[in-house]
């Protein structure tokens, strides 16, 4: 067959290339949209965490207030959901920090207080479980499999500390210096 002067490829070339072009945007839109990520995506993700507040040897009662303005809320029992609407709560803003504040509570590296009605006073760094020296931390279980891991313990920037996987665990805690918090009991519940 003659082609015209100039044309160079095959017909089929063009076409082709269209057609491969066409299938890669698709691979990479679909991975994009279900692959797995290390940070929540807004008005994409839906994770489940399990978070617990441990008082020297003991679990306070798992908060029942919640006002769900950013995505990140408690579902009750202890459980969490992480669906952020928009950028001051996805990715590195999807925080421990932004959960409390959804309850009334706060958290420094310094002091937990419980949001409003909540049980117990507040937890303060530096004062002592059972007359040993204790100290204010944040433990990070990674899912999806977190009772398979060992915690990131956090001492430092504790209301930073960010939700990075689906069924993660994070425990707030005042233990003895040395020693390590235990996972949230609702960790049974995540799916």
């Amino acid at each position: 067959m003659l082609r015209p002067a100039g044309s160079g490829a095959p017909r089929w070339v063009a076409p082709a290339a269209a057609s491969a072009a066409i299938v890669a945007f698709l691979v990479i839109a679909y991975l994009g949209a279900t692959g797995s990520s290390d940070e929540p995506r807004a008005k994409v993700d839906q994770w489940r965490a399990a978070v617990g507040v441990y008082a020297c040897d003991a679990f306070l009662p798992p908060t029942s207030l919640t006002d769900n303005v950013t995505g990140i809320y408690a579902l009750g029992e202890g459980l969490v959901a992480i669906e952020p609407f928009d950028g001051s709560s996805s990715g590195s803003n999807a925080t421990i920090g932004r959960l409390l504040a959804s309850t009334g509570a706060t958290l420094t590296d310094q002091r937990y207080t419980p949001g409003p009605g909540e049980d117990p006073a507040a937890l303060d760094a530096g004062t002592d479980c059972a007359g040993e020296p204790a100290r204010l931390v944040v433990a990070r279980w990674d899912g999806p499999e977190p009772s398979s891991s060992q915690p990131d313990i956090f001492e430092s920037d504790l209301s930073s500390v960010r939700f990075e996987t689906d069924g993660s665990a994070i425990t707030i805690a005042l233990v003895p210096i040395g020693s390590a918090p235990p996972l949230p009991p609702a960790i049974d519940l995540l799916p």
